[in-house]
């Protein structure tokens, strides 16, 4: 036979009318409207709580599948060992591998992410390769080259610059170019922290290990400070302006420097975006300089007759 509580400890069966036999008073209503709305509370945090949950799983998900494509955009869909096209072998599986492994030193920053098919990340292993530091550095050129080339790319159509900030709106903000971003989703995913913790790689106070981030970020620097102020090597950059896809291969001196100026703005919004002022405002010095030179309108003064 069911029970149900009527006044505080107090059983019924409920076969019996409640309403005939004890009437609620004041108190137990207010003790049954209590009890209904505790019951409430708990049902709406355990709902908030599991769809904050959903929520946060989703965008992790997003965001380690955003910093994966952006391994595979950079390093061109292909193997860095074998060179097989990876987009078009598509029955082969993409693998992300640590040039040096996670055994020696966890590090799980793009600078030390490179592009593998199965077979070639197989055949490395765990094993540290002896040509690693060239490879590193070879990494570095086309992170330079991929951050260069990521939007936002500024033109004539001012339109286009806030359609993509709304996209990054939708995305949090998460940059296509954050370096820093992609390395602290990869950081967690690899858990770095708890695997140098184990290894003790870290302890010493004179490892190589403590060195290497900051020696591949001065690397980065410099190579982005000569990319500034060579023109032959900014030049060798491709990137493709919406305003100039169709054009003769001998552009006029004023739309080539267009073009260089975009390529200024666009780096420079990039670099104070990652938290690099100083070579942002090169880069808006540079931009100030071909400004002046090609594209400030100048003003003939002509001699009028009497």
């Amino acid at each position: 036979m069911g029970f149900f509580v009527c006044r505080k400890n107090h059983l019924l069966p409920r076969s019996f009318s409640t309403h005939s036999l004890l009437p609620l008073t004041e108190s137990d209503t207010t003790f049954h409207m209590k009890c209904e709305n505790t019951f409430a509370n708990w049902f709406k945090d355990i709902h908030k709580k599991r769809f904050t949950k959903e929520l946060v799983m989703k965008k992790a998900e997003s965001e380690l599948e955003y910093a994966r494509e952006s391994i595979y955009v950079r390093d061109d869909y292909t193997c860095q060992i074998c060179n097989l096209n990876l987009k078009k072998k598509t029955s082969t599986k993409k693998n992300i591998d640590h040039i040096i492994p996670r055994s020696v030193f966890s590090w799980s920053h793009p600078f030390n992410l490179q592009l593998l098919c199965e077979n070639c990340n197989a055949d490395k292993g765990s094993v540290l390769p002896s040509n690693y530091w060239d490879v590193i550095e070879n990494n570095i050129d086309r992170t330079l080259k991929w951050f260069v080339k990521q939007n936002p790319i500024f033109c004539e159509d001012k339109r286009k610059f806030e359609i993509w900030k709304l996209q990054m709106k939708l995305r949090d903000n998460y940059y296509p170019f954050s370096i820093d971003k992609y390395y602290e989703v990869f950081s967690l995913y690899y858990d770095d922290e708890y695997i140098n913790g184990k290894t003790g790689v870290l302890d010493d106070d004179l490892n190589d290990a403590k060195e290497l981030p900051n020696l591949c970020f001065s690397i980065f620097e410099e190579k982005m400070k000569t990319l500034i102020h060579n023109t032959h090597l900014r030049e060798s950059i491709i990137i493709i302006f919406p305003e100039y896809r169709k054009t003769h291969k001998k552009k006029p001196s004023g739309q080539i420097a267009q073009e260089a100026i975009y390529w200024f703005q666009s780096l420079s919004y990039k670099l104070k975006a990652i938290g690099h002022p100083y070579l942002a405002n090169e880069c808006d010095r540079f931009e100030n300089y071909l400004y002046d030179e090609y594209c400030r309108p100048r003003y003939v003064r002509r001699r009028f007759k009497n």
